[in-house]
């Protein structure tokens, strides 16, 4: 997995290696031009949330409502989103947008199956 991850993010390397045939390579290779899931499950999350009232759900979230745009706290900033789906301050990180669309989705109700603890719990963290 660390090598697939690597690979990823450096995938020029994979031509210097000796270790892997050609034929290997290439299927390598095809696998990470491939898109990113992450892209879709975003653009498909952020369609969910442009769609939510803001007004109706920003005190489930501790948040509240400026210039139009829900501004909630996650991971020690303060974020805002808008119906045009653009997260505020700019994250390049495609995770964080995947946990901030779903957790403006979920409303921060829904638990996880690990532990069994509302996700609303983690405000306290967040």
């Amino acid at each position: 997995m660390a090598l697939a991850m690597y690979l990823t993010n450096n995938s020029a390397d994979l031509e210097a290696c000796r270790h892997i045939d050609s034929e290997n390579r290439a299927a390598i290779e095809s696998r990470l031009t491939q898109n990113d899931w992450r892209d879709e499950l975003i653009t498909s999350l952020s369609g969910e949330v442009s769609k939510l009232s803001f007004d109706a759900i920003a005190g489930d979230l501790g948040g509240h409502i400026r210039d139009g745009k829900l501004v909630i706290r996650c991971i020690r900033l303060d974020y805002s989103l808008g119906r045009d789906r653009i997260i505020s301050p700019d994250t390049g990180n495609k995770w964080t947008k995947i946990l901030l669309f779903h957790y403006v989705r979920t409303r921060a109700q829904e638990s996880s199956p690990a532990d069994g603890y509302p996700f609303l719990s983690s405000k306290v963290v967040l």
